[in-house]
């Protein structure tokens, strides 16, 4: 599943994005972005998930739910043709 986000704090990133939309951080250009994408990582997932197990109240995303992402590592895959797997936290606040 892909998830949309507005920047909110801050409102704007500068991030390097290539000729594909890709973010590219050897070769981008440095692009100011106020909404991005993440698609289907199975790391997000899995820190979507914890979400849901420790907040009743939390099923998915609703429209101005305060959400903060977190890259917290990296998982090395030893298996052939596996790609590594990035680890996050997800926090959301909602009013």
């Amino acid at each position: 599943m892909c998830h949309q986000f507005i920047c909110a704090d801050p409102p704007i990133l500068k991030v390097p994005i290539d000729e594909r939309g890709k973010v590219n951080w050897e070769n981008g250009r440095e692009t100011d972005i106020d909404k991005f994408a993440i698609g289907a990582l199975t790391g997000l997932e899995m820190a979507i998930d914890q979400v849901k197990e420790n907040h009743t109240w939390f099923h998915d995303f609703q429209i101005r739910d305060l959400v903060t992402i977190e890259c917290i590592g990296t998982i090395h895959s030893d298996k052939r043709g596996y790609s590594d797997m990035v680890e996050f936290r997800v926090a959301v606040q909602r009013d």
